[in-house]
């Protein structure tokens, strides 16, 4: 008999589980489908909500194009046809200034390319200014060389011949001598000697 008790009580502690068990899985499922419909009245109340604001921006967009269409047909209205020809010729002459500025821009950017081109040909110029003139000073200083390597040279005959005609007449000689002074100046000094000494040397420029 207690056997068959123990037995009796395991059984039905083992049904109410089992009972209890599909209730919780029950009220479980419950739940989840609750918080899925929550979920999608809060997802349906949030689209109402979007559709409002929707609603309510495209009412003020209609607003503002109707009164953009009044100020646009005011506007036709205060313009008559003098001001809308005064506005033409306006833009006309805009137009013509516009070309006008763009051919003074032209020949100011041809006068600047002279100008640059002028200067070019100034700096040349001056260049060519310093060559001429430093070929200028190279020529006196080589030609004051020449004309006194030549001087030296040919002096020498030029004095030797005339002091042969002098040997026939008086008892003195005649020397030459070029040099040039402190002053780059080119200078020819003569001297006379005979039998009582050099005389005082004479100097032509």
């Amino acid at each position: 008999m207690k056997q068959s008790f123990y037995y009796t009580d395991y059984k039905l502690i083992t049904a109410q589980k089992t009972v209890f068990d599909q209730l919780t899985q029950q009220l479980q499922n419950i739940q989840n489908a609750d918080r899925e419909l929550a979920k999608k009245i809060q997802e349906q109340q949030e689209k109402a909500i979007k559709i409002v604001q929707h609603e309510e921006k495209k009412k003020n967009l209609t607003e503002s194009i109707k009164i953009l269409e009044n100020k646009i047909e005011s506007a036709k209205k205060m313009v008559d046809t003098p001001t809308m020809n005064t506005l033409s010729d306006t833009l006309k002459n805009t137009q013509i200034l516009l070309t006008t500025l763009a051919k003074i821009q032209q020949y100011i950017d041809r006068i600047n390319d002279l100008v640059a081109q002028h200067k070019d040909e100034q700096w040349a110029i001056k260049k060519l200014e310093e060559r001429e003139k430093l070929l200028t000073d190279l020529y006196r200083i080589f030609s004051k060389e020449i004309m006194i390597k030549v001087l030296e040279d040919a002096l020498p005959f030029f004095a030797e011949y005339i002091n042969n005609l002098l040997a026939k007449m008086v008892d003195f000689t005649i020397h030459f001598l070029p040099k040039k002074t402190a002053t780059d100046k080119l200078e020819l000094e003569i001297s006379i000697r005979d039998g009582h000494g050099e005389r005082p040397a004479k100097s032509l420029s």
